[in-house]
Formats: structure tokens, sequence, C-alpha cells
């Protein structure tokens, strides 16, 4: 590990050069965190090379994002649940489409745009940070010095083309993508060289780690020998929290909490097992630690009744036994008949609106007639859920649904296809 030294703040690059330039904001108390905007997916490479951001201390992702945006003159979306939808005047034309794409990829918007949905159902702007896709949003991701935020296109699986890992929505990783977070870093350290094929290995999505450390090395960093007790300290702690302690094990998601505390772990093991770490790593990872470990609030485990299964329209080797398991057994929703749960059957405006209300704690309506549906419609329409003259039998589409809920679409689903009532408790499991 490596011990700290200034870090030039190279004020005088610009995008028309190539070169790496720099956002600075005016407040006190500032962290400098990395953001890049790549399209290697389209064969475009980099829309926005790796550039420090000087931002305020407590900023997010978002924050960051919309100030490099906005010093670059570049119009862009996000769209009302905190996620980039689209950049404008980026697309450089043509695409040359790699060969890991498995899919035949339709038409751009157009207009000169990069965004949600175009050339496939499954595209748009994700984020990593540091090389993770983070349990929250951008807006929710706050940032301290020697972030990396990388803002990549995913046109295949949700970012199965990103190569990161993850299996998202049943999408496999189409390769495996090397972490480059230290190799970004490194550009930005005092002295640097061969920073342009640094920039090269950065962008080529399926550059092996070897290539990777030979790219780190070809920079040529110096800087001295450090004390890591702080950080040893703060990962032995890290070590001791058990998983159980906080989350169920049989828990089908983790608090963002905690999945933002096991990857600030790996991290910061990472970075003290690399002996030529960046000053920024170490650093970054010390603060990153310190607030998950400050963030990861116990929560007690109760023990679990086990759950009798009622319908024999449901079993343990259907994909949404749990699912259902889930909703059932937490009152949200009840069979179609007293032993069968219809898991295929279409989920309408009227069970939508009975689950809502029973979410609210089935709060005491006025209704004008006894239908099973009455009191919960009655409520929705009082609460503008929906409109006084909604057709209760209507099917509910997966976009609709995700609306009344919480605005975020689920992993693999389709934003416009019509939703089951499986696919109902699969939606309100996550």
């Amino acid at each position: 590990m490596k011990t700290k030294k200034a870090l030039a703040v190279l004020l005088t690059l610009v995008l028309t050069l190539g070169l790496l330039p720099v956002f600075v904001a005016a407040e006190e108390q500032n962290i400098t965190v990395i953001v890049s905007f790549e399209g290697y997916n389209l064969g475009h490479g980099f829309y926005v090379e790796p550039t420090e951001v000087t931002i305020p201390v407590g900023s997010t992702a978002m924050d960051a994002t919309i100030g490099l945006l906005e010093e670059l003159n570049l119009t862009f979306e996000f769209n009302d649940w905190g996620v980039l939808d689209r950049i404008f005047d980026m697309h450089p034309g043509e695409t040359n489409v790699p060969e890991y794409i498995t899919i035949p990829l339709a038409e751009s918007a157009g207009d000169g745009s990069v965004g949600s949905f175009d050339y496939s159902t499954s595209s748009g702007w994700m984020f990593t940070l540091n090389h993770f896709l983070t349990p929250v949003g951008a807006d929710s991701a706050l940032l301290v010095s020697g972030d990396v935020i990388r803002w990549q296109f995913t046109v295949e699986g949700w970012g199965a083309d990103l190569g990161l890992g993850f299996d998202r929505g049943g999408f496999a990783q189409l390769y495996e993508h090397a972490d480059k977070t230290e190799l970004i870093r490194g550009l930005f350290v005092e002295g640097a060289i061969a920073v342009d094929a640094a920039l090269e290995v950065i962008i080529n999505p399926t550059a092996t780690a070897e290539e990777v450390a030979e790219a780190f090395a070809a920079l040529e960093l110096d800087f001295e020998d450090v004390d890591g007790e702080e950080l040893a300290a703060l990962i032995a702690d890290g070590n001791t929290r058990v998983r159980e302690t906080y989350v169920p094990a049989d828990a089908e998601w983790d608090p963002p909490a905690w999945g933002l505390f096991a990857q600030a772990l790996i991290t910061a093991t990472l970075v003290y097992e690399n002996e030529v770490a960046t000053p920024m790593a170490v650093e970054g990872a010390v603060l990153r630690l310190q607030m998950a470990l400050a963030d990861l609030i116990p929560v007690p485990v109760e023990a679990e009744e086990e759950w009798v299964n009622p319908f024999v329209d449901v079993s343990e080797d259907d994909w949404f036994y749990d699912y259902v398991r889930f909703v059932h057994s937490n009152g949200l929703m009840t069979g179609t008949a007293a032993n069968t749960f219809s898991p295929d059957g279409m989920f309408t405006y009227g069970m939508a609106v009975t689950v809502m209300w029973r979410l609210a704690g089935a709060p005491e309506v006025a209704a004008d007639t006894d239908t099973w549906y009455a009191v919960p419609l009655a409520w929705a329409i009082a609460e503008g859920i929906v409109a006084a003259d909604v057709l209760v039998n209507s099917v509910m589409t997966v976009a609709g649904f995700a609306a009344m809920l919480d605005g975020e679409v689920a992993s693999g689903l389709d934003r416009s296809a019509v939703i089951t009532r499986a696919v109902a408790a699969y939606m309100l499991a996550q």
C-alpha cells in the first residue's frame, strides 16, 4: 500500500483534445470523485472520458452526474424514480455492435440522444460504484472521496452485457468484466504516464485482469508506503458482523444498508491487499467502510412460523412458490378459492386496490356496496390511487402496478405486459 500524495487537478484539459476534463464546485468541504459515460456496447467507446468531479460532502451519485453533465452543457433527463433516462447530443451516428451481443438491435431514437429502450426492451443507462451495481439508486448512493462512477449503456439483459458477474432478471452475464476502478483512479495521480493506453484498456469491456494490471503498471505511479492500520482495523470490525444478526437467513432480499456494507467491506479488503493502491483508494475505502458500518443497524431476527401451503396449484417446485408464500403469510393476497391461488390468473384493478388497502393497514372507509373490493376501492379513490371511473375487472400492467407500489419495475419484467397473480406476488416481494 502506498502513501498520500497531492493529486494534480488538471484544470486545462478538455474533451475535444481527448484529455481528462475536470468539473469543480465552489462549496467548502468538498470531495472528489470520478465519473464517466460509456457506450462500448454500441461500439461508441467513451462518450465522456473519466472526469474528476468535485462536489460537497454528502452528495450522491446523481449530484455528481448532474454536475458534470451541466458543466459539459449536455441536456439530460432523469425519470420520476431517479433513474438517468436519456442524454441528448451524444450519439455519434453509426453503431458497431460487439460480437458478444447476442440479440438483434432495433433502431436508435434518431435524435442524437442515448436513452432507455433504445435498441431493445432492456436497454438504458446503468451505473456502477467502484465496480458494483448498488442496491440503491443514484439519488441515494452517497459518495466519498475516490469513488468511481461509471455510467454504462446496456442493450441486452438489463446489464448482462456489462459483464459484472450478476444474474439480473434471469439474464446471465455475457462475459467477465475486469475491475478497472484502481486503473481509473491512477489516471489522476500526479506524474502518471501512458494515460492514453490506459484509457484504451478501460473502455475495452473484455480486457483481462492481466491487461488491466499491465496498464496500471505502465502508469509508473510513484508514492511511498503508508500505514494501513486504520483500514485493517475497520476490515476486522466488518468481518465480525454476522449477516443473521441483521436479516433473516432465508430473507428474499437484504436491506440496502446491508448490501452497501457488504460492498464496502469487499472493496476495502481489495484495497488493503493491493500493494500499489492509490492514496485516493485508501482514503475512500476507509471513509466508505466507516459510513457503511455506521448505517448498519441491527434488525432482530424473529422465529418465523412454518407456512402451511393451502393451495393445490402452488408447489415448492414452482418459480413463484416463495413469492406466494410471502404475500399469503403477510396477508397481502388470498386465494381465489379456499385451496386455489390461480397463479396464472390475471391480476385486476380490483385485486390491486385490495392489496394497496391491506398494505395501508386496511383503514375503515364507507362503501356503497358490499362487494369484496368495495371498501378498498372506495379508499383507493379517496386517496387518488385510481380514478373514480376505474374498471375493477380490467387487467393491470407491470408499469401500472409498479406505479402503485414504489414506481420501480422489478428486474426482468416488461413494463407494458399485463400481469398474472404470480407476477403480482413477485412484484410485492421485491
